[in-house]
């Protein structure tokens, strides 16, 4: 089934605060609930979803609660960029976490990862100045910038078999 793109400006005008998902849905699309949705603070994702585009709720900055299905298998670059997220759960389906998926998002204290994650990209979550809690799963890489600027990250144990660290990849911890 398809589900569109909520257009820019109607989560003001309908004032959203939360938003629950019925089944049958596939994928989030891109700027789903865009840069305009200021009051939603909460997602709970339905168990038919596959995908989160890119920049489905960027800049989405009092977002707190993302509910997300065992079922997704991929979050697009910037999907949560900017976000209010204060902890996240990737699902086991997700092998990579994209190119600033979770990038400036400021309150996200907690990320808890799985062993099957391949890779964590490039300005993952770069400015998550409150990460203080992450799980790093063992063969994997982790890309430049990744955790620029973590400045809650104290203490971290990375795994013997890490198959890639990029540059400045912890820079600012």
């Amino acid at each position: 089934r398809y589900f569109g793109i909520i257009g820019k400006g109607y989560c003001i005008m309908l004032n959203i605060l939360a938003v629950f998902l019925g089944g049958g849905i596939g994928a989030c699309a891109r700027y789903m609930t865009s840069i305009l949705c200021v009051n939603l603070f909460k997602i709970n994702l339905p168990s038919s979803l596959r995908r989160i585009e890119s920049n489905a709720f960027y800049h989405c900055s009092n977002l707190i609660e993302a509910i997300l299905p065992d079922s997704l298998e991929f979050i697009g670059e910037s999907a949560f960029m900017g976000s209010g997220l204060l902890s996240i759960n990737i699902p086991k389906k997700v092998k990579y976490i994209n190119t600033s998926t979770f990038s400036g998002c400021e309150a996200l204290n907690t990320a808890v990862l799985h062993e099957e994650l391949i890779a964590i990209e490039v300005s993952a979550f770069l400015g998550c100045k409150a990460l203080s809690n992450l799980t790093m799963p063992s063969a994997m890489k982790i890309g430049k910038s990744a955790f620029w600027d973590c400045v809650s990250l104290e203490h971290l144990v990375l795994p013997e078999n890490l198959a890639e660290l990029e540059s400045k990849a912890f820079y600012g911890c």
